[in-house]
C-alpha cells in the first residue's frame, strides 16, 4: 500500500517553488531565460493548473476554474511547427490574475486533498517538484541584475536560544 502524502507536504513544496519566483524581480518573470523554454510566468500558473487538471478537473470531475487559464497553462503557448517561441510579454496573463487564479486552485486542492488517492498526490508533489529542478536551471539562465538577492536564514543565536 502506497503511503499518501500530507497537505503539509503539498505545502512545502509549494513554498520551495515560491521561494525560487521571489528570487526573480517582477519584470523579470515575463522574460524567457533560454529560448526554447516557456517565460517564467507560465511556470507561476502551470504548477497550479496541473494540481487542479490532474486533482480537480481529471479525478474528481469539477467544472473547470477558470478554462482559458486552465488550458493557457496546462500547456503555454506553442510556437509554429519547428520554430522558437515567439509569444510576447503581452500575450501573458498580468500577475494578479494569475496569483488570483492559483489562490483559487489551492483553496480548491486543498479541501480535496485528503479524498485524493495517494498515487495523485504523489505525482502532484512529484511534479511541483521537477519544475522546482526545472526553475533552478531557468534562473541560473538569467542576468544577476534580474536577480534579488536571497534572503539568509540565520540561526538562532546562543542568546536567543536560551
Amino acid at each position: 500500500m502506497v503511503t499518501a502524502p500530507s497537505l503539509d507536504s503539498l505545502r512545502d513544496a509549494r513554498r520551495r517553488a515560491e521561494r525560487l519566483f521571489e528570487r526573480v524581480s517582477e519584470d523579470a518573470l515575463y522574460d524567457r531565460s533560454i529560448g526554447e523554454r516557456h517565460r517564467l510566468v507560465f511556470y507561476i500558473g502551470h504548477l497550479e493548473a496541473f494540481d487542479w487538471n490532474l486533482i480537480g478537473a481529471g479525478h474528481f470531475r469539477l467544472p473547470p476554474i477558470h478554462p482559458a487559464f486552465d488550458r493557457l497553462f496546462a500547456f503555454g503557448i506553442d510556437p509554429p511547427p519547428g520554430q522558437l517561441p515567439c509569444d510576447q510579454p503581452s500575450d501573458w496573463p498580468a500577475l494578479n490574475a494569475i496569483a488570483e487564479y492559483g489562490a483559487r486552485i489551492r483553496e480548491a486542492v486543498d479541501r480535496l486533498w485528503e479524498e485524493t488517492p495517494a498515487q495523485l498526490r504523489h505525482v502532484a508533489i512529484e511534479h511541483r517538484l521537477m519544475h522546482v529542478e526545472t526553475l533552478q536551471y531557468l534562473l541560473h539562465a538569467l542576468p544577476l541584475w534580474k536577480l534579488r538577492a536571497e534572503r539568509a536564514e540565520h540561526p538562532a543565536t546562543a542568546s536567543e536560544a536560551t
